[in-house]
């Protein structure tokens, strides 16, 4: 064979191997599934599109199946999960999201085995891995195999918690009571532990204990910690890198830098692609901010119109109309506000009108209001005071109140609460006693001072 034939083969079996190569990769490589976008908007759709473009990596295939799963596109997670476990079969935080993405739309089986290699693996999610496969059997109607799963998994409080409910149901009433208690010392104020130690307390015959953590437990709200708030916690961080999410944190840090000529039209797109109430909250403060009243009193009424009526949005209104110079607009809107009382911004209500009647010398509803407020205050320092340091103040506040209406059994009814959230049993005795001789029908009074006596 002569040197140019040589050079031939040489060339020849070269484009041989790599057309081989090339077509190993195609016939192997996984291109990402791209979902029907007509129910999201332009810029998600965009952003996924350009994502689900450039996955290679196990870790890639894993970050788009989390974010199509913040998205909803669950059967695409689903398949973004399983490539990047082909990728790298022992990713073990693949697997475990996986397995909670499967949980999600119902494949519990599927979830389960998912959770199960998880646990194989001792990976340091092997608890929640336990605890999701246990509410999965819940789900199931398998509470044999769910009370199994909690124990596995009961270091965690929500997992001891549901294996307290699975006992309390068997009528295993000791057993359950002490998994509350154990709950109890690590979150003295997770309010359904309490609520059910209530239940156990009336199902031993234990009235006063039932009413005791009755009380308790309908005044706080702190939630027992979940494995589920951390998933759901974590999908919210995928949520921030595409679509309005995104475009919003862009142009609210040139708010945050006060660039306002800057910020808002980026905003006004962005809530011409999707109406937030978020993005309208940022336009309002970056109109309050640059002074444009008008504006922000429009946006406002607009948010109202689209929403409903809130006490916080009545609240800024009200500011807002009293900084405009609308007295009388701005005193409709905090009574509205009053009047609606449907979330914890009733302060700023209280606040408005009390200091608008003492300038007009209206001295009945100036107190009216001050009084209102000062309460408002005790109530949200007492229930603070449930995660300790903040009993002396609803303390004072409560006190403020009584001084600016001795003859008012509410005021004092709170104060006695606001001795009880600091132990101070005698002094809570003698406020509901007070509040009783103003009022002798105050149930309320009347239920407390039969519980601290």
């Amino acid at each position: 064979m002569n040197r140019l034939n040589q050079t031939l083969v040489v060339i020849i079996a070269a484009q041989l191997l790599v057309g081989g190569y090339l077509w190993f990769c195609k016939q192997n490589s996984a291109v990402a599934p791209v979902p029907g976008f007509a129910v999201v908007d332009p810029l998600t759709a965009t952003d996924l599109k350009e994502l689900a473009a450039d996955c290679s990596t196990a870790e890639q295939w894993r970050a788009l199946a989390n974010i199509y799963m913040s998205a909803g596109f669950f059967a695409e997670a689903d398949s973004c999960y399983a490539q990047s476990v082909k990728l790298q079969p022992d990713f073990a935080d693949a697997i475990y999201e996986h397995g909670f993405c499967l949980s999600r739309f119902g494949k519990t089986a599927r979830g389960n085995q998912k959770f199960a290699e998880v646990i194989a693996l001792k990976h340091e999610r092997s608890a929640s891995a336990a605890y999701f496969t246990g509410r999965n059997h819940l789900r199931d109607e398998q509470p044999d195999l769910a009370e199994a799963f909690f124990r596995q998994a009961a270091r965690l409080p929500m997992a001891k918690f549901e294996l307290a409910r699975l006992l309390f149901r068997k009528n295993e009433l000791d057993e359950a009571e002490s998994l509350l208690v154990e709950i109890l010392t690590d979150q003295p104020n997770a309010s359904r532990a309490k609520l059910l130690i209530s239940e156990i307390a009336s199902a031993k015959n234990k009235p006063t204990r039932s009413t005791s953590f009755s009380l308790e437990g309908s005044d706080q709200t702190e939630r027992i910690p979940s494995p589920f708030t951390q998933e759901k916690d974590r999908l919210m961080q995928s949520v921030a890198k595409y679509g309005p999410e995104k475009v919003l944190a862009q142009y609210m840090n040139l708010f945050y830098e006060k660039k306002y000529n800057e910020a808002r039209p980026g905003l006004e797109r962005v809530q011409e692609v999707e109406w937030t109430p978020h993005v309208h909250d940022a336009l309002v403060k970056i109109a309050i901010a640059s002074g444009d009243l008008q504006k922000a009193e429009n946006l406002i009424e607009q948010e109202i119109a689209h929403s409903g009526p809130t006490t916080q949005w009545l609240g800024t209104l009200g500011e807002v109309r009293m900084k405009h110079g609308d007295a009388e607009g701005a005193i409709e809107a905090w009574t509205a506000g009053v009047q609606v009382r449907n979330d914890s911004t009733i302060n700023k209500c209280y606040l408005g009108l009390g200091q608008y009647y003492d300038r007009t010398n209206d001295e009945a509803n100036a107190t009216k209001y001050q009084v209102l407020l000062m309460l408002d205050l005790a109530q949200k320092a007492i229930v603070a005071n449930k995660g300790g340091g903040q009993g002396g103040q609803a303390v004072q506040f409560a006190k403020q109140a009584v001084a600016i209406a001795p003859e008012s059994a509410e005021a004092h009814y709170v104060l006695g609460k606001a001795f009880r959230s600091i132990f101070s049993t005698d002094e809570a005795i003698e406020a509901y006693e007070k509040c009783l001789a103003i009022d002798p029908t105050h149930g309320r009074a009347l239920r407390e001072l039969t519980i601290v006596q």
